[in-house]
């Protein structure tokens, strides 16, 4: 397999990991270097898309990072009620993806698409973005969920991913 090829599994596995849905994104695109990405000091609207983008670039940067605790302060709240940090710490991840993912040199933000989004583990269905990212040069770009809740852009957990940490 060539390092692109593995590249792009290697994002697409993260990108599952962190609650991806594999549809394609729309609107407008701008690029982010991996190591350049802001974070919101401030609440802003759930039709920021620009934000949200921002978010899911910092949320990748932070599992290249290997940075569990940081991104489970990211996952919405209300899977946060249903999955300790413990859990997500010990069972949340995979260690080798990450490490894929941290060579990444940069990602580009394709667009952007709003929808409702199931939170895996709750009956809550809430408005949600999904981001759809280029990582390098990978052929398969893949979208990531952002949900606004509690004045920040949170990630949600998918059902396989909240039973695996929950039987952990």
């Amino acid at each position: 397999m060539t390092d692109t090829a593995r590249l792009a599994a290697a994002a697409a596995a993260v990108l599952c990991v962190l609650a991806v849905a594999c549809s394609s994104g729309s609107g407008d695109s701008s690029t982010a270097d991996a190591g350049a990405v802001g974070q919101a000091t401030q609440d802003v609207a759930p039709s920021d898309d620009a934000t949200a983008g921002a978010e899911a670039l910092q949320l990748l940067e932070s599992y290249g990072r290997a940075d569990w605790p940081a991104i489970y302060e990211r996952m919405h709240p209300a899977q946060q009620a249903v999955v300790t940090q413990d859990q997500y710490v010990r069972c949340g991840h995979d260690p080798a993806l990450a490490r894929s993912l941290a060579v990444v040199d940069s990602i580009e933000v394709l667009g952007t698409e709003h929808g409702d989004a199931e939170l895996a583990g709750t009956d809550e269905v809430v408005p949600a973005v999904q981001v759809s990212l280029q990582l390098d040069d990978s052929p398969t770009p893949a979208d990531v969920t952002m949900v606004y809740a509690g004045g920040s852009w949170r990630w949600t957990a998918g059902d396989a991913d909240v039973a695996d940490m929950l039987s952990c």
